[in-house]
């Protein structure tokens, strides 16, 4: 008999992990450029052309209330900074996305 680990897992927490970060149409590649390092708003914002400031402040307060994504606010001179990272949460979802594009390229549409 096969049985799947995936399929012991409660449903809810199964959908849970599935639809929140994958429901809102900018999250996901949010999550994706912040694996590269630490970035301030204005690159994020540069990055995702089409995003307005509105959807990226709230999209990156909503990844930061999930304890995905840390904020951390500090001084250049006169000026506040705030940069945002992805937390050790977000890292550990880093690598399940990472999973998820190995198999986007064995089996995605440029596979054929």
């Amino acid at each position: 008999m096969n049985t799947s680990k995936l399929a012991s897992y409660p449903f809810d927490d199964l959908f849970y992990a599935c639809t929140a970060f994958f429901s809102r149409k900018w999250q996901l590649s949010i999550l994706v450029y912040l694996s590269t390092g630490p970035k301030h708003f204005g690159e994020i914002l540069k990055y995702h052309h089409g995003l307005s400031k509105k959807v990226l402040s709230y999209n990156l307060s909503k990844l930061v209330e999930k304890n995905v994504v840390k904020r951390r606010e500090y001084k250049k001179g006169d000026v506040v900074m705030t940069e945002y990272s992805l937390t050790e949460q977000g890292k550990e979802l880093q690598e399940i996305l990472e999973r998820l594009g190995e198999w986007g390229i064995k089996y995605g549409p440029g596979s054929r």
